[in-house]
Protein backbone atom coordinates (compact mmCIF):
# COMPACT_ATOMS: atom_id res chain seq x y z
CA UNK A 1 0.00 0.00 0.00
CA UNK A 2 1.41 3.68 -0.97
CA UNK A 3 1.64 6.19 1.67
CA UNK A 4 0.60 8.97 -0.44
CA UNK A 5 -2.07 9.57 -3.47
CA UNK A 6 -1.08 12.30 -5.13
CA UNK A 7 -4.51 14.08 -6.52
CA UNK A 8 -3.98 16.40 -9.83
CA UNK A 9 -7.39 17.79 -11.31
CA UNK A 10 -6.66 19.25 -15.07
CA UNK A 11 -8.46 21.38 -17.76
CA UNK A 12 -6.33 21.85 -20.53
CA UNK A 13 -3.24 22.31 -18.88
CA UNK A 14 -0.73 20.47 -20.61
CA UNK A 15 2.39 22.80 -20.63
CA UNK A 16 1.70 23.45 -16.78
CA UNK A 17 1.07 19.54 -16.36
CA UNK A 18 4.54 18.77 -17.70
CA UNK A 19 6.55 20.97 -15.43
CA UNK A 20 4.08 19.63 -12.46
CA UNK A 21 4.76 15.82 -12.91
CA UNK A 22 8.43 16.95 -13.47
CA UNK A 23 8.50 17.76 -9.84
CA UNK A 24 7.29 14.30 -9.16
CA UNK A 25 9.50 12.95 -10.75
CA UNK A 26 12.38 14.05 -8.60
CA UNK A 27 10.72 13.29 -5.21
CA UNK A 28 13.30 11.81 -2.84
CA UNK A 29 10.63 9.63 -1.25
CA UNK A 30 9.13 7.49 -3.85
CA UNK A 31 6.15 5.31 -2.16
CA UNK A 32 3.36 7.40 -3.70
CA UNK A 33 0.82 7.19 -6.62
CA UNK A 34 -0.67 9.60 -8.65
CA UNK A 35 -4.61 10.15 -9.87
CA UNK A 36 -5.03 12.59 -12.35
CA UNK A 37 -8.53 12.98 -13.46
CA UNK A 38 -8.57 15.19 -16.69
CA UNK A 39 -11.37 17.47 -16.94
CA UNK A 40 -12.35 16.94 -20.07
CA UNK A 41 -9.18 18.80 -21.57
CA UNK A 42 -9.45 19.48 -25.22
CA UNK A 43 -5.49 19.92 -25.61
CA UNK A 44 -2.64 17.34 -25.59
CA UNK A 45 -2.85 16.38 -21.81
CA UNK A 46 -3.22 12.48 -22.28
CA UNK A 47 -0.08 12.91 -24.19
CA UNK A 48 1.67 14.88 -21.97
CA UNK A 49 0.34 12.03 -19.10
CA UNK A 50 1.67 9.39 -21.62
CA UNK A 51 4.99 10.49 -21.09
CA UNK A 52 5.03 9.95 -17.16
CA UNK A 53 3.92 6.63 -17.71
CA UNK A 54 6.37 3.40 -16.50
CA UNK A 55 8.22 6.96 -14.54
CA UNK A 56 5.98 7.28 -11.85
CA UNK A 57 2.99 5.29 -10.89
CA UNK A 58 -0.35 7.18 -12.67
CA UNK A 59 -3.60 6.38 -12.95
CA UNK A 60 -5.43 8.45 -15.53
CA UNK A 61 -9.21 8.83 -15.63
CA UNK A 62 -10.80 11.01 -18.35
CA UNK A 63 -14.33 12.67 -17.53
CA UNK A 64 -16.06 14.58 -19.10
CA UNK A 65 -15.96 18.57 -17.95
CA UNK A 66 -17.85 19.22 -14.77
CA UNK A 67 -16.80 23.16 -14.70
CA UNK A 68 -14.83 23.18 -11.50
CA UNK A 69 -12.43 21.33 -9.71
CA UNK A 70 -14.12 19.82 -6.86
CA UNK A 71 -15.68 17.06 -9.34
CA UNK A 72 -12.65 15.96 -10.46
CA UNK A 73 -10.67 15.97 -7.48
CA UNK A 74 -13.22 13.77 -5.42
CA UNK A 75 -13.21 11.40 -8.69
CA UNK A 76 -9.76 11.15 -8.41
CA UNK A 77 -10.08 10.44 -4.35
CA UNK A 78 -12.22 7.73 -4.98
CA UNK A 79 -9.92 6.24 -7.00
CA UNK A 80 -6.85 6.82 -4.48
CA UNK A 81 -4.78 3.58 -2.46
CA UNK A 82 -2.90 5.83 0.11
CA UNK A 83 -3.55 7.02 3.41
CA UNK A 84 -2.94 10.11 2.34
CA UNK A 85 -4.58 12.27 -0.12
CA UNK A 86 -2.25 14.88 -1.10
CA UNK A 87 -3.67 17.69 -3.19
CA UNK A 88 -1.33 19.28 -6.33
CA UNK A 89 -3.29 21.87 -8.63
CA UNK A 90 -1.65 21.04 -12.28
CA UNK A 91 -0.26 24.20 -13.01
CA UNK A 92 1.65 24.20 -9.52
CA UNK A 93 4.79 21.87 -8.66
CA UNK A 94 6.59 20.93 -5.28
CA UNK A 95 10.39 20.76 -3.89
CA UNK A 96 11.94 17.55 -4.30
CA UNK A 97 11.46 16.64 -0.31
CA UNK A 98 7.97 17.86 -0.20
CA UNK A 99 6.63 14.02 0.71
CA UNK A 100 9.85 13.20 2.69
CA UNK A 101 9.48 16.06 4.74
CA UNK A 102 5.72 15.15 5.50
CA UNK A 103 6.37 11.33 6.47
CA UNK A 104 7.33 11.80 10.21
CA UNK A 105 4.32 13.69 10.90
CA UNK A 106 1.55 11.33 9.38
CA UNK A 107 1.29 9.18 12.78
CA UNK A 108 0.39 11.93 14.65
CA UNK A 109 -1.61 14.38 12.52
CA UNK A 110 -4.95 14.39 10.33
CA UNK A 111 -4.10 17.78 8.34
CA UNK A 112 -0.69 19.04 7.76
CA UNK A 113 0.40 21.87 5.35
CA UNK A 114 3.54 23.96 4.43
CA UNK A 115 4.80 26.99 2.80
CA UNK A 116 3.90 27.38 -1.16
CA UNK A 117 5.67 30.66 -2.96
CA UNK A 118 4.12 32.15 -5.68
CA UNK A 119 5.89 32.37 -8.87
CA UNK A 120 5.11 32.79 -12.78
CA UNK A 121 3.58 35.72 -14.06
CA UNK A 122 1.86 38.30 -12.25
CA UNK A 123 3.30 37.43 -9.11
CA UNK A 124 2.70 39.75 -5.76
CA UNK A 125 6.12 42.54 -5.44
CA UNK A 126 5.40 42.59 -1.68
CA UNK A 127 5.31 38.87 -0.43
CA UNK A 128 7.06 36.19 -1.54
CA UNK A 129 4.81 33.48 -0.54
CA UNK A 130 0.75 32.69 0.11
CA UNK A 131 -0.23 34.28 3.82
CA UNK A 132 -0.51 30.41 5.69
CA UNK A 133 0.34 29.84 9.65
CA UNK A 134 -0.38 27.67 12.24
CA UNK A 135 -3.82 27.27 12.91
CA UNK A 136 -4.45 27.50 16.75
CA UNK A 137 -7.25 25.04 19.17
CA UNK A 138 -9.74 25.11 18.76
CA UNK A 139 -9.38 24.87 14.94
CA UNK A 140 -12.86 25.86 14.02
CA UNK A 141 -12.97 29.00 15.69
CA UNK A 142 -9.43 29.77 14.44
CA UNK A 143 -10.54 29.07 10.93
CA UNK A 144 -13.77 30.95 11.44
CA UNK A 145 -12.44 34.37 13.05
CA UNK A 146 -8.68 34.37 11.71
CA UNK A 147 -9.63 33.41 7.68
CA UNK A 148 -8.10 30.63 5.98
CA UNK A 149 -4.51 29.89 6.06
CA UNK A 150 -4.37 26.63 4.32
CA UNK A 151 -2.96 26.72 0.72
CA UNK A 152 -4.22 23.61 -1.27
CA UNK A 153 -1.66 22.80 -2.99
CA UNK A 154 0.87 22.84 0.30
CA UNK A 155 -1.71 20.61 1.88
CA UNK A 156 -2.18 17.02 2.51
CA UNK A 157 -5.73 15.19 4.60
CA UNK A 158 -6.05 11.69 6.02
CA UNK A 159 -8.58 9.82 3.58
CA UNK A 160 -10.33 8.62 6.13
CA UNK A 161 -11.07 12.24 7.49
CA UNK A 162 -11.38 12.91 4.16
CA UNK A 163 -14.09 10.46 3.53
CA UNK A 164 -15.55 11.31 7.26
CA UNK A 165 -16.98 14.63 5.93
CA UNK A 166 -17.73 13.54 2.57
CA UNK A 167 -15.14 14.79 0.36
CA UNK A 168 -15.14 18.25 -1.57
CA UNK A 169 -18.62 20.25 -0.99
CA UNK A 170 -19.78 20.11 -4.96
CA UNK A 171 -21.90 22.30 -4.47
CA UNK A 172 -21.51 25.40 -7.74
CA UNK A 173 -22.51 28.27 -5.38
CA UNK A 174 -19.07 27.73 -3.53
CA UNK A 175 -16.96 26.70 -5.84
CA UNK A 176 -13.26 27.81 -5.19
CA UNK A 177 -14.01 28.03 -1.69
CA UNK A 178 -14.72 24.26 -1.39
CA UNK A 179 -10.95 23.75 -0.30
CA UNK A 180 -11.79 26.20 2.83
CA UNK A 181 -15.02 24.26 3.35
CA UNK A 182 -13.00 21.37 3.61
CA UNK A 183 -10.76 22.36 6.13
CA UNK A 184 -14.10 23.59 8.20
CA UNK A 185 -15.49 20.14 7.77
CA UNK A 186 -12.58 18.83 9.26
CA UNK A 187 -11.65 21.10 11.66
CA UNK A 188 -15.24 20.18 13.35
CA UNK A 189 -13.95 16.87 13.90
CA UNK A 190 -10.23 16.72 14.24
CA UNK A 191 -7.95 19.64 15.71
CA UNK A 192 -4.88 17.60 14.66
CA UNK A 193 -3.96 20.49 12.40
CA UNK A 194 0.07 21.03 11.76
CA UNK A 195 1.95 23.58 9.83
CA UNK A 196 5.78 23.29 8.32
CA UNK A 197 6.87 26.23 8.67
CA UNK A 198 9.04 26.31 5.37
CA UNK A 199 7.76 26.47 1.33
CA UNK A 200 7.84 23.12 -0.16
CA UNK A 201 6.31 24.60 -3.18
CA UNK A 202 5.19 26.94 -5.95
CA UNK A 203 2.18 28.38 -6.30
CA UNK A 204 1.82 29.77 -10.04
CA UNK A 205 0.33 32.89 -10.93
CA UNK A 206 -0.91 33.60 -14.22
CA UNK A 207 -3.88 35.04 -16.76
CA UNK A 208 -5.88 31.80 -16.58
CA UNK A 209 -5.92 31.21 -12.65
CA UNK A 210 -8.89 30.60 -11.08
CA UNK A 211 -9.90 34.43 -8.91
CA UNK A 212 -12.97 35.26 -9.54
CA UNK A 213 -13.81 38.75 -9.45
CA UNK A 214 -17.60 39.78 -8.89
CA UNK A 215 -20.30 39.52 -6.81
CA UNK A 216 -20.60 35.98 -7.02
CA UNK A 217 -17.49 35.50 -5.41
CA UNK A 218 -18.73 37.77 -2.31
CA UNK A 219 -22.12 35.83 -2.11
CA UNK A 220 -19.82 32.67 -2.02
CA UNK A 221 -18.24 34.29 0.83
CA UNK A 222 -21.30 34.66 2.31
CA UNK A 223 -22.71 31.20 1.65
CA UNK A 224 -19.71 29.33 3.50
CA UNK A 225 -19.79 31.31 6.65
CA UNK A 226 -23.44 31.50 6.88
CA UNK A 227 -23.15 27.97 6.72
CA UNK A 228 -20.82 27.43 9.59
CA UNK A 229 -21.86 30.41 11.41
CA UNK A 230 -24.60 28.52 13.16
CA UNK A 231 -21.90 26.06 14.54
CA UNK A 232 -19.63 28.79 16.46
CA UNK A 233 -20.07 30.13 19.13
CA UNK A 234 -21.98 33.52 19.79
CA UNK A 235 -18.89 35.24 21.68
CA UNK A 236 -17.07 34.58 18.21
CA UNK A 237 -19.99 36.16 15.64
CA UNK A 238 -17.84 39.45 15.86
CA UNK A 239 -14.43 38.76 14.88
CA UNK A 240 -16.14 36.23 12.31
CA UNK A 241 -17.99 38.99 10.35
CA UNK A 242 -14.65 40.96 10.47
CA UNK A 243 -12.76 38.50 8.74
CA UNK A 244 -15.69 37.67 6.29
CA UNK A 245 -15.99 41.61 5.47
CA UNK A 246 -11.95 41.51 5.28
CA UNK A 247 -12.36 39.22 2.54
CA UNK A 248 -15.04 41.21 0.51
CA UNK A 249 -13.30 43.91 0.68
CA UNK A 250 -10.57 42.45 -0.95
CA UNK A 251 -13.15 41.58 -3.47
CA UNK A 252 -14.63 45.06 -3.89
CA UNK A 253 -10.93 46.26 -4.35
CA UNK A 254 -10.43 43.90 -7.11
CA UNK A 255 -13.16 45.05 -9.01
CA UNK A 256 -12.02 48.43 -8.54
CA UNK A 257 -15.26 49.80 -6.24
CA UNK A 258 -12.94 51.55 -3.25
CA UNK A 259 -15.58 53.14 -1.31
CA UNK A 260 -17.36 49.90 -0.67
CA UNK A 261 -13.72 47.98 0.00
CA UNK A 262 -12.51 50.80 2.24
CA UNK A 263 -15.87 50.83 4.04
CA UNK A 264 -14.96 47.12 5.13
CA UNK A 265 -11.11 47.85 5.67
CA UNK A 266 -12.65 50.31 8.30
CA UNK A 267 -14.76 47.70 10.28
CA UNK A 268 -12.23 44.93 10.03
CA UNK A 269 -9.62 47.57 12.20
CA UNK A 270 -11.65 46.01 15.23
CA UNK A 271 -10.22 42.76 14.60
CA UNK A 272 -8.84 41.25 17.76
CA UNK A 273 -5.15 40.92 16.56
CA UNK A 274 -2.84 43.20 15.80
CA UNK A 275 -1.12 41.41 12.52
CA UNK A 276 -5.06 41.97 10.87
CA UNK A 277 -5.53 45.36 11.96
CA UNK A 278 -2.23 46.28 10.35
CA UNK A 279 -3.34 44.45 7.27
CA UNK A 280 -6.59 46.77 6.81
CA UNK A 281 -4.52 49.57 7.23
CA UNK A 282 -2.19 49.15 4.59
CA UNK A 283 -4.91 48.09 2.35
CA UNK A 284 -6.64 51.50 3.02
CA UNK A 285 -3.28 53.47 2.88
CA UNK A 286 -3.27 51.42 -0.42
CA UNK A 287 -6.27 52.33 -2.15
CA UNK A 288 -5.72 55.91 -1.31
CA UNK A 289 -2.03 55.82 -3.11
CA UNK A 290 -4.21 54.32 -6.45
CA UNK A 291 -6.48 56.93 -6.21
CA UNK A 292 -4.06 59.88 -5.61
CA UNK A 293 -2.02 58.68 -8.45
Amino acid sequence: MVDFSVIIATYNRENYLRECLNSLLFQTYKNFEIVIVDDGSTDNTENVVTEFIGSLSIKYIKTSNAGYPAVPRNIAAQHADGEWLCFLDSDDKWTRNKLQTCLPLINDYDVIYHKLKYFGSGKPFYRINIPSRQVQQPVFIDLMTRGNSIPLSGAIIRKKIFTRVNNFDEDVSIAGLEDYDLWLKASKITDRFFFIPIALGWYRMHANSITETSFRQINKINIVYEKYLPYLALSYHKQAAIIKDYYIAIVYERMKNFKQAIELYKKSLEANTLKQKIKSALRILLIKCKQTF
